[in-house]
């Protein structure tokens, strides 16, 4: 194997000529783009609402400290969603699923 030392000088990263940078804005969502996404977002509302109907299902917002560091949970602002449910008897026997039935 033969070695080769070669030097490169580091290059630098410049502007093309007559490059102007952007003007900085805060972000906004285009008026013509409102109702998209407002519709698309009706999928997450109905995703999140359905489980207010669940029997036994509870949230509640908690301080950081009050769940284990070992246990998930969604964090909003330095506080954290606790997330109980109650659930009910079950089956004495488990059930059995089939993936094909013969007739």
């Amino acid at each position: 194997m033969a070695s080769s030392s070669s030097s490169s000088t580091p290059s630098t990263i410049t502007p093309p000529p007559n490059f102007k940078p952007p003007q900085p804005k805060r972000f906004a969502i285009r008026p013509d783009k409102i109702l998209d996404i407002l519709s698309a977002s009706l999928a997450l509302l109905f995703r999140l609402g359905t489980g207010v109907f669940v029997s036994g299902y509870s949230a509640s917002f908690v301080s950081g400290s009050e769940i284990p560091s070992d246990e998930y949970a969604f964090e909003i602002a330095g506080f954290k969603v606790k997330e109980t449910s109650k659930l009910g008897p079950r089956p004495e026997k488990p059930i059995a699923i089939y993936e094909f039935e013969r007739y």
